[in-house]
């Protein structure tokens, strides 16, 4: 099996057919398509290369436009663009989906220990500016892997192991990836921010998972800076 990009590998995961939603507004840059992993593999590896740099343009080109406020993704309309908006492109998707409408939504997860129910309402507005502004690789569609590109975009300038997101790569980072490593081992899901946090940023060690083994280099390396410095 040939080793992924990871907007690559989370692109292949979340690659679902639904009704084609036209995007009116944003002229986003189109993604290339994403191949199946048997597709993949029978490429050869000056195609596979050509293949994950096609990806990784379109990632930057998705990236700088969004660090540049060309596009907005601040669906929920409460000023700041996070995970959190990516759920509602997710939960707009499931409606489109479905055929269904909801007024509310949940995020369902634990925090020491305890089950904790944060609750989105869903409105029309939302709606509306998920339908305008929600095709964001370009494809004709509103799904999944809108949400998957948008985060990707989001958290690309952030550096990989900044968890935390305050700048620094440090003690601090290794040990909320032992915490959300923890939790996942036993299935237990983390808020959005953190979930998208983890998922983009956590793999310090570029093995595709956030795990103890990407806390320990984190430590390593942040050991290492503490004597030099």
């Amino acid at each position: 099996m040939k080793k992924m990009p990871i907007i690559l590998s989370i692109a292949l995961a979340a690659s679902f057919t639904v009704p084609t939603v036209s995007n009116a507004k944003n002229n986003y840059p189109t993604s290339p398509k994403v191949l199946s992993p048997k597709e993949i593999d029978a490429l050869s590896e000056e195609e596979y290369a050509k293949y994950t740099a096609d990806f990784k343009a379109f990632e930057k080109n998705l990236s700088d436009a969004y660090q540049n406020n060309e596009y907005d993704w601040d669906f929920n309309s409460d000023g700041n663009t996070n995970a959190i908006d990516a759920l509602n492109l997710e939960w707009y998707y499931a409606e489109l989906a479905t055929n269904t409408k909801k007024d509310t939504y949940y995020d369902v997860y634990e925090k020491d220990g305890v089950k904790v129910c944060d609750k989105y309402s869903f409105t029309d507005e939302i709606r509306a500016k998920a339908a305008e502004n929600g095709d964001i690789n370009g494809d004709g569609s509103i799904d999944t892997k809108d949400a998957v590109y948008m985060l990707t975009a989001m958290y690309d300038n952030e550096e990989t192991g900044d968890v935390n997101l305050d700048g620094f790569v440090d003690a601090r980072d290794a040990s909320l990836m032992l915490a959300y490593y923890s939790a996942n081992s036993v299935a237990q899901k983390s808020d959005a921010e953190t979930e998208a946090c983890m998922t983009y940023l956590g793999d310090f060690n570029d093995d595709g998972v956030t795990d103890a083994k990407d806390a320990s280099t984190v430590l390593s390396k942040y050991s290492k800076n503490s004597v030099t410095e």
